[in-house]
C-alpha cells in the first residue's frame, strides 16, 4: 500500500498505475474488503431493522446507526461497536458479521458508525499513519467517537463499551484503546493491528485485548511491517498482544494449552490456535488467536460460530474501570 513518502515526481504516476493494478487485484480476488451488500445510508438502515429493533440514527454529519432491543425498558446496556474495513461501509460490516441477530440474544446495544469517504468513494478510519487517511484529510476520529458517546448516551446509559473491527477497523479499535476511550472493556480486532512503536500508547489504560489474525495476511502481514524513510510501520499480532499484557501486568509466560479452534471454512482442521496472558489486573483477559493458513478475510461463519464466541468473550471481561 502506498503511504506519504517523498519521491521524485517523475516517479509518481508510475506508482499510481502500480497501485491502480493492486487494488484492482485485491478486489477481484476478494481480498479487499467485501463490498457485496448494498450500501446503504443510516436511516436506510434503520427501515431494515425497524421491524424486529429499536433503532436510532445519530452523529449528525456523520450518522451513525444505534441498535436496542425492541422491547428494552430503558436500563444501562453494554455497548459493541463495529467497525469496518478500508473500502467498506456499516451494512457491508452488519451483513458479514450479522452482529444484530446478538442484540436480542445477549441484550446489548450495537453501533454501527461509517467511516470518511474519500475522493475514490471509500470509506476509511484514521487510524495510525499506516492506515488508512491515504488522502491526508486529517480527519479527526477520536473526536469523533467521543461526539458518538455523547449522543449515544443521550438514549440509553451505557454499562461497559466494546469495539470489534476488521482490518481499518481493527486498527481504529486499537486507536481508541491507545486513547483510553471512555468506559471502554474490551476491544476485538481480526486483521488489523497498531502503531509500530510502544511508547505511541504510552499511559494508555489497560484494557482486554483479543486479537485474531491469519498468518497468510499478505495486507495487513501477520509480521509486521517496519518503518521505511516518511512510511510508518505497524506491529506485528505477537508483539501487540504482548505490549498490551505489559500494560495490563500479566504473567508474561503466555498460556497456549487451550484447544485450537475450527473457525475457517476455507482451511482444514482446527486451525486456529489460542495463546493467552494470565493473571492480568483487574482481571483483564489478553488473547491471540492466529488463524493459521488463512489471509486477510478468514472464511468465518460469523452468524453461527464467531459473533456468538465474540459477543460471549467481550461480556466475560472485567467492568469498566480507568486505571488497574
Amino acid at each position: 500500500m502506498l503511504r506519504n513518502v517523498k519521491i521524485a515526481a517523475s516517479t509518481v504516476a508510475i506508482i499510481a498505475i502500480v497501485a491502480f493494478s493492486i487494488l484492482a487485484v485485491l478486489t477481484l480476488t476478494g481480498i479487499w474488503p467485501s463490498q457485496s451488500a448494498p450500501r446503504l445510508t443510516p436511516e436506510e438502515i434503520s427501515a431494515e431493522l425497524d421491524p424486529h429493533y429499536t433503532t436510532y440514527t445519530v452523529g449528525g454529519d456523520r450518522p451513525a446507526t444505534l441498535v436496542l432491543p425492541l422491547e428494552h425498558r430503558g436500563g444501562p446496556l453494554p455497548l459493541v461497536i463495529g467497525l469496518h474495513g478500508y473500502g467498506g461501509h456499516a451494512w457491508d460490516f452488519e451483513s458479514t458479521t450479522r452482529l444484530t441477530e446478538r442484540v436480542e440474544q445477549d441484550e446489548i446495544a450495537l453501533l454501527l458508525p461509517q467511516g470518511t469517504e474519500e475522493q475514490s468513494g471509500d470509506q476509511f478510519w484514521n487510524a495510525t499513519g499506516w492506515c488508512c487517511d491515504l488522502e491526508n484529510s486529517g480527519v479527526d476520529d477520536v473526536a469523533y467517537f467521543h461526539s458518538l458517546m455523547e449522543e449515544v448516551e443521550s438514549y440509553i446509559p451505557i454499562n461497559g463499551v466494546y469495539i470489534y473491527g476488521h482490518s481499518n477497523g481493527g486498527f481504529m479499535s486499537y486507536r481508541l484503546a491507545c486513547e483510553s476511550f471512555p468506559n471502554l472493556v474490551a476491544i476485538a480486532s481480526l486483521a488489523g493491528t497498531s502503531f509500530a512503536e510502544e511508547d505511541r500508547c504510552e499511559g494508555a489504560n489497560p484494557v482486554s485485548i483479543l486479537h485474531i489474525h491469519g498468518t497468510e495476511d499478505d495486507i495487513v502481514l501477520y509480521g509486521g511491517s517496519a518503518a521505511a524513510g516518511d512510511v510508518e510501520g505497524y506491529a506485528a499480532a505477537h508483539d501487540l498482544v504482548k505490549e498490551w499484557a505489559q500494560r495490563a501486568n500479566c504473567d508474561q509466560s503466555p498460556d497456549q494449552s487451550a484447544p485450537p479452534l475450527d473457525l475457517d471454512d476455507e482451511v482444514q482442521g482446527a486451525e486456529t490456535t489460542i495463546t493467552r496472558f494470565v493473571d492480568c489486573d483487574g482481571g483483564r483477559a489478553i488473547e491471540l488467536w492466529t488463524v493459521n493458513g488463512a489471509d486477510h478475510s478468514p472464511s468465518f461463519d460469523h452468524a453461527d460460530e464467531v459473533s456468538p464466541l465474540l459477543i460471549d468473550w467481550f461480556l466475560n471481561q472485567a467492568t469498566p474501570r480507568t486505571g488497574p
